[in-house]
């Protein structure tokens, strides 16, 4: 009788002329969930988690992304990473560092997930490995994303590049990451449409100084500190 309650009640909400309103997706999903209806109700948590997280509240898209991940049962493959990762992601922003992490090689570590996805699950595990100073850690998993954007030709290779010489000067490998810093700089302005790279404000000496021996060919769109 309790199912049949929820379930009327999900059938009212989506019966409403046009789809449910973002702020309904919570409970469209928390009575489909009631329902028994699993699949429905994942696809709602997905919703609110998509809607949570597009509004930076993190702490509500992570509760929907890990509600959505248990009731799924007939997603794809992709589809599963996409929000696992996304699940990784908000976790992050919540200082969950450990289980953030945990989620993110589920889908660094996953063969069938696409470059991309591959590529910004690592990132973000070489932020919390950052955060929690295990710079090597971080350097590693730089490059392995630098390799892998290298090879799909993905723009965000030469942020990833000079991340981890970042990551380097940290360590003091001063040689290396001077190495690593001007490859960043050079080709990514000699592609002329790559993305601005972002630049720690205490790494700028370390920038000007690349530029002004690469003037004459150089170009940068922008460089900002961040």
């Amino acid at each position: 009788e309790r199912r049949a309650g929820h379930g009327a009640v999900a059938d009212w909400i989506t019966s409403q002329e046009g789809d449910p309103t973002p702020a309904h997706y919570p409970l469209l999903a928390t009575h489909l969930e009631g329902a028994g209806r699993k699949d429905e109700a994942a696809r709602a948590w997905l919703q609110a988690a998509n809607d949570a997280r597009d509004r930076f509240a993190n702490q509500a898209a992570a509760e929907a992304y890990g509600k959505a991940l248990e009731l799924q049962q007939d997603w794809s493959n992709s589809a599963t990473l996409t929000a696992l990762l996304s699940y990784g992601i908000v976790l992050e922003a919540n200082g969950a560092l450990s289980e953030a992490r945990e989620t993110l090689i589920m889908v660094s570590d996953d063969s069938s997930a696409s470059n991309t996805q591959r590529v910004a699950a690592l990132r973000h595990r070489a932020r919390i490995a950052g955060m929690s100073g295990a710079n090597a850690e971080q350097s590693l998993l730089l490059e392995e994303a630098a390799t892998i954007a290298d090879s799909s030709d993905l723009a965000e290779r030469w942020q990833l590049i000079a991340d981890r010489s970042f990551s380097l000067l940290r360590q003091g490998q001063q040689v290396l990451a001077r190495e690593l810093l001007e490859e960043a700089l050079v080709e990514a302005g000699q592609q002329r449409d790559a993305q601005a790279l972002r630049i720690p404000m205490g790494n700028m000496y370390l920038v000007e100084s690349i530029l002004a021996r690469n003037r004459g060919d150089l170009y940068l769109a922008i460089v900002s500190g961040s």
